[in-house]
């Protein structure tokens, strides 16, 4: 094993400076892996080197690697694709870059489809190459991981955004009912209280029901799994566990009431006894509610508290019910989870669930495109709906019918959103590649991952860009889906659907004669042509005591036969 002494850091192409970057090596060749160090240690590149195969695996699976050269035949001809395989899935991010001593075109498919970036020739003239793809897959690696920490920045800001949004929904609900007049605390009160008590002992719970408090039902379940199918079948306000019973572990059963009655209060509970306790079960562990737990008119002393804490989240459930019923009707208000009627065979509603099946995470996922699946006709109607200023038409494939639009958003609203779009597609946006010169553009990139069996997201993915052109007198919305794009290429959207927008939507502004929109760029790339084609006459140039100084010369009205 190989690790140069020197370090430091290395700056890419890009700008990016590589801080503290480490490269694995695998090859049953120690003269490979002197070389290696020496070659990378120039750049101040940590080089881990190994012949084994499980070894590097190994390292992989207990420090991250920014790129790994993996000889292909160790330990034996072709045994290294499969380690290649192993690395990519227990790192993803990690640059594979496969070494081999012969040129062959099937040794080269099979490691890229093994997950490796490159191929590189095990000979002398591949040093220079070898170092240049390393730095470059270095950066890469960097790069992917910054990504990643920025999406969890975004996440914050989206997840912060929500919390606004819905205080001020409970703010809106607490001054509806007070100008109506209702009290909200008789509105949440529980009738009938339903208290489910699993204990293998009976004492507290006949302790508990001769105290006959008025309102309050007591039930009892002399084991985990008999107070499960007791709740499965009855609602209960709470549900009191107690922590020594013996057929299922008293976390369990808490954690399975929550998951699947989650309007319950969950409490745990030991004794009556001088070292008792009873605690209430929250998302993110337990807050002690009574310690120590001597005597059960203890527990009927806090119940106004366990009431109130009722009320509390009956109140929760309220706001975040009417949260999601209010997103629920924006979406269908845009024709979402319904069909567009076009009147195309077979066509998709897509799939948008009801508020009463989401979870509680559901609109935070919908919030980047996740939670929900939609046909490309459905968001080209969205977007469309943007462009017209709000108004909803539906889309039909027969020339001459119309439909009467629907007003679903607030005309300047869209504005503002058209406004935001539009730099997406500007410098600096993510999707530089569909901007059409003489027009402004404004569009939307998306890259989702697909699901795999087992019910978790692959590494393959559908990239998609939606846009409306032009920004200022919008006539066309368009939307681009590339499914399953090459990976180890390129699979986001605004580098893969973007370039595809472009191109079609180009050409149909042209063949529909749509006016430009961006006079100024349309012009100057007509007076940039224009001196490129006649040199002559975009400058006149004069010679002064030996310098000489360019001039602009007057270039001649462009023509506009294309806007007439």
């Amino acid at each position: 094993m190989t690790r140069p002494a020197t370090t430091g850091s290395y700056r890419s192409a890009s700008g990016a400076q590589l801080v503290s970057i480490d490269v694995l090596v695998l090859d049953g060749d120690r003269s490979v892996h002197a070389g290696i160090a020496q070659l990378l240690s120039e750049a101040h590149l940590h080089v881990t080197c190994t012949t084994n195969p499980a070894r590097a695996q190994d390292l992989v699976a207990r420090q991250f690697y920014s790129v790994a050269l993996i000889d292909i035949d160790t330990p034996t001809p072709g045994a290294g694709i499969a380690t290649i395989s192993a690395i990519k899935a227990k790192s993803p991010t990690s640059m594979v870059i496969a070494l081999t001593p012969r040129r062959s075109f099937d040794d080269a498919v099979d490691a890229v489809r093994a997950g490796a970036l490159d191929l590189v020739l095990k000979a002398p003239e591949s040093v220079a190459y070898l170092k240049d793809r390393v730095l470059a897959a270095a950066g890469r690696s960097v790069g992917e991981r910054e990504v990643g920490s920025v999406l969890d920045d975004v996440l914050g800001v989206h997840q912060e955004f929500l919390q606004r949004f819905m205080e001020a929904e409970r703010r809106a609900l607490d001054l509806a009912d007070r100008l109506a007049g209702r009290d909200r605390n008789e509105s949440e009160r529980p009738g009938q209280l339903g208290v489910l008590v699993i204990d293998q002992r009976d004492d507290l719970v006949t302790a508990l029901a001769a105290a006959s408090l008025r309102g309050v039902e007591f039930v009892h379940a002399t084991s985990g799994g008999e107070g499960l199918d007791r709740i499965s079948s009855t609602a209960f306000h709470y549900a009191m566990i107690a922590e020594d019973v013996t057929d299922l572990p008293a976390r369990t059963i808490a954690r399975t009431i929550r998951n699947q009655h989650p309007d319950t209060v969950v409490l745990t509970f030991l004794g009556p006894a001088d070292t008792g306790r009873v605690e209430l079960v929250e998302t993110n562990g337990t807050r002690p509610l009574i310690q120590p737990f001597r005597d059960a008119q203890q527990l009927l002393g806090r119940l106004d508290e366990l009431a109130e804490a009722w009320r509390v989240k009956a109140r929760e459930r309220r706001y975040a019910q009417t949260f999601r019923e209010r997103h629920y009707d924006f979406l269908r208000r845009f024709g979402y989870g319904r069909s567009t009627h076009s009147g195309f065979p077979g066509e998709s509603s897509g799939v948008l669930m009801p508020p009463s099946r989401w979870s509680g995470t559901t609109k935070q996922t919908m919030s980047y495109g996740y939670g929900l699946s939609a046909t490309p006709l459905q968001i080209a109607q969205a977007y469309a709906a943007l462009g017209n200023g709000g108004k909803l038409i539906t889309p039909t494939f027969v020339k001459g019918e119309r439909h009467e639009p629907k007003q679903v958003l607030d005309p300047a609203i869209t504005h503002e959103i058209m406004r935001m779009m539009q730099t997406v597609t500007e410098p600096g946006g993510t999707a530089t590649q569909a901007a059409i010169l003489g027009y402004h553009v404004a569009g939307k990139t998306g890259t989702a991952r697909k699901f795999n069996e087992f019910g978790g997201y692959s590494r393959r993915y559908v990239s998609f860009f939606a846009g409306v052109v032009p920004v200022n007198n919008p006539r066309f919305s368009m939307v681009v889906v590339i499914n399953d794009p090459a990976p180890e290429l390129a699979y986001v959207g605004g580098l893969v659907s973007a370039p595809v927008f472009h191109n079609v939507m180009d050409g149909a502004l042209r063949l529909m004669d749509v006016a430009p929109d961006d006079l100024d760029a349309w012009l100057a790339a007509q007076a940039a042509a224009d001196a490129k084609r006649h040199p002559k006459t975009a400058a006149v140039t004069t010679q002064v005591a030996g310098a000489t100084i360019a001039a602009p010369a007057a270039i001649p009205p462009a023509k506009t036969g294309a806007l007439q």
